[in-house]
């Protein structure tokens, strides 16, 4: 079965996406629960109420995995993006040490750069915000 048959099994009824291999794509993150592959939404201007600052990039996939992580629990965020801005990405670098993206940094002073999803988990659940 070659995976866009798969994926196709798993489309819901009455569903008229077209089964090109993006669409596969887009499907099977929607099966299991992640939006990773859309494109970022405009976030509300940033402020300091947010329980995690994140600073990333549209083109990062560690980026677009962490945010779809947030969102799939529906954790707050202000998100920053260090390519509109040499600001934003002096922020990013200060915070991390490195250049490396993404840099979640969290209320209680805490940073991670490039979180695994077990990493990310973790924090989120001491922080009690899943």
């Amino acid at each position: 079965m070659t995976p866009v048959a798969r994926v196709s099994s798993l489309r819901r009824a009455g569903d008229n996406t077209e089964s090109s291999s993006s669409g596969a794509i887009n499907r099977r993150a929607s099966a299991v629960g992640f939006t990773s592959f859309r494109k970022p939404r405009v976030r509300k201007p940033m402020s300091e109420s947010a329980p995690i600052q994140f600073y990333g990039a549209s083109w990062c996939g560690d980026c677009v995995r962490a945010q779809a992580l947030l969102e799939h629990y529906g954790v707050a965020f202000d998100y920053h993006d260090v390519d509109a801005s040499e600001t934003v990405k002096a922020k990013a670098i200060e915070l991390s040490g490195r250049p490396n993206i993404p840099v979640l940094a969290f209320t209680d002073g805490s940073v991670l750069t490039e979180p695994s999803n077990p990493l990310l988990n973790a924090k989120l659940t001491e922080l009690d915000l899943i």
